[in-house]
């Protein structure tokens, strides 16, 4: 298994069981790749999106690449995109703001176990070094602000 690389990219590595967190990889990502995007839904389920392509809209519209249904997420909220030194969010001038960290952002590079929101919606970016949520992933509390 191939280590995170030193310029904050993820890496390639080969999963031995073919499993992220005892789930199943995706069927449309390439399986070596662990970078995600993983939403933490209101009701307590986890919805994981890989980061399988260079630039990814973030939005509750149906052309969203990564489409987190919540009513104060934009259509076009943001932005994921695949730099040379890492992975970035980008706002897309949202209405209601994105966050990393608990920071209001235009945008950022991530590291692994950020937590991103998307309005109210929250999110955990993991990569290669960072493959499983435990409850240390996620200090930050929850509300609605």
């Amino acid at each position: 298994m191939s280590e995170p690389r030193e310029d904050g990219a993820c890496a390639e590595v080969a999963p031995t069981d073919g499993t992220i967190e005892g789930r199943p990889a995706a069927n449309d990502a390439p399986p070596s790749v662990w970078c995600r995007l993983v939403w933490h839904r209101p009701d307590g389920t986890s919805v994981e999106f890989p980061l399988d392509r260079d630039s990814l809209v973030v939005g509750r519209g149906e052309e969203a690449d990564l489409r987190i249904d919540e009513p104060l997420v934009s259509r076009e909220h943001a932005r994921i995109e695949r730099r040379e030194a890492g992975f970035r969010v980008v706002d897309l001038g949202s209405t209601n703001l994105t966050r990393v960290n608990g920071d209001v952002v235009r945008q950022r590079f991530l590291s692994s176990g950020d937590e991103l929101r998307f309005a109210r919606a929250r999110c955990v970016f993991l990569d290669a070094e960072l493959r499983t949520i435990t409850p240390d992933t996620l200090d930050t509390p929850d509300t609605d602000q």
